[in-house]
């Protein structure tokens, strides 16, 4: 599991960015590249080929390039994945031609929905000279769906070699909520060290953070900005995909204005 890491590329400042995130995890995987765009016309292949060659060379990783003729470059990231089965798709979640705002529901909603694997989503607000992630941070609140990330996200982290940190972002009426049940004393990480202990029986180094704030996504946000910063990691529901998840959700947020990539992976259809 995790041998590739697809990265769909269209020329634009916006999948270069996912360029940088996703070389950085072939070589925390030890996994090759592929290289994947959508042309709309036939004659525009070869050229495109020879520049995710160019593009491919001085990444200096081992990797593949591909090409479909398609007005619909969802279906050629998806082929892909079908070629590479366990693979971790790295994308860009907004920019201009065909990852636009317009494309955000359907090219990459279609792509998480469809993957069975994780989906690292690299915002317009991602720093390349950031590329220091070390840890691999996934959201709980609580909720047997946000808690499917684990077995996935466990096996990403072994195999990455990624500290796995546990976080919570309690809101002021949760936090009052919880004083007043406890006369005052605020026992807030027994959820995540209860997660944490578990995940450390499964021969994990593990962490957990209770976060506090008004606004869990800029609370999220500004855990990204500490340095050298996680990997945020969110579950999406598969039914929908970022079309109800993250469009106007704090997950959206978090994508858009993470300093970091943030990973998704489809939850449990049941589970929705």
């Amino acid at each position: 599991m995790f041998e590739h890491v697809i990265i769909p590329l269209d020329r634009t400042r916006e999948s270069e960015l996912a360029l940088v995130a996703g070389r950085w995890l072939a070589e925390r995987l030890g996994a090759s590249i592929v290289l994947v765009s959508a042309v709309a016309d036939p004659d525009h292949v070869d050229a495109r080929a020879a520049h995710l060659r160019d593009v491919l060379a001085e990444t200096t990783c081992v990797g593949t390039v591909s090409v479909s003729v398609t007005l619909d470059p969802s279906t050629a990231i998806l082929s892909e994945y079908v070629r590479h089965p366990g693979s971790v798709v790295c994308m860009a979640s907004h920019g201009s031609g065909w990852m636009s705002e317009a494309a955000f529901g359907s090219v990459t909603g279609d792509v998480v929905r469809q993957v069975s694997g994780p989906v690292l989503l690299v915002g317009p607000n991602v720093d390349p000279e950031r590329t220091s992630w070390t840890s691999l941070a996934v959201c709980l609140d609580g909720s047997e769906f946000a808690e499917s990330l684990l077995p996935i996200v466990g096996q990403l982290v072994d195999r990455a070699r990624l500290d796995l940190v546990l976080v919570e972002v309690i809101e002021p009426a949760t936090a009052e909520a919880i004083r007043h049940a406890t006369d005052g004393d605020l026992i807030e990480s027994g959820y995540l060290e209860r997660i944490g202990h578990d995940q450390e029986r499964q021969g994990r180094s593990t962490n957990w953070e209770t976060l506090h704030g008004a606004h869990p996504s800029r609370v999220l946000v500004a855990y990204a900005l500490t340095d050298p910063g996680p990997i945020l990691a969110v579950a999406t529901h598969g039914r929908s995909g970022l079309r109800q998840v993250l469009m106007g959700s704090l997950a959206m947020k978090v994508v858009h204005e993470s300093p970091s990539p943030v990973l998704v992976v489809q939850g449990p259809r049941d589970l929705d």
